[in-house]
């Protein structure tokens, strides 16, 4: 049986592995690709952009203005 993990603990692993992936050359990059996909699920390209992103950057901004509707 599969379980899944939580947003919250593959956002913490993300970031628990963010500064080795980032250090890593390319053969070693593809090894904790590999490993951080097996762990959590994600497709390939959307891993890459995790751990390439900064770590403080926020995915979604409220919306600032109200809306016009009646």
């Amino acid at each position: 049986m599969h379980k899944r993990m939580t947003a919250t603990a593959r956002a913490e692993l993300a970031d628990a592995i963010r500064p080795r992936y980032s250090a890593a050359e390319a053969k070693e990059k593809r090894k904790i690709l590999e490993q951080f996909i097996a762990a959590t699920g994600y497709h390939e390209k959307s891993a890459i952009r995790i751990l390439n992103r900064n770590p403080g950057l926020k995915l979604r901004q409220s919306r600032q203005r109200r809306s016009l509707y009646d």
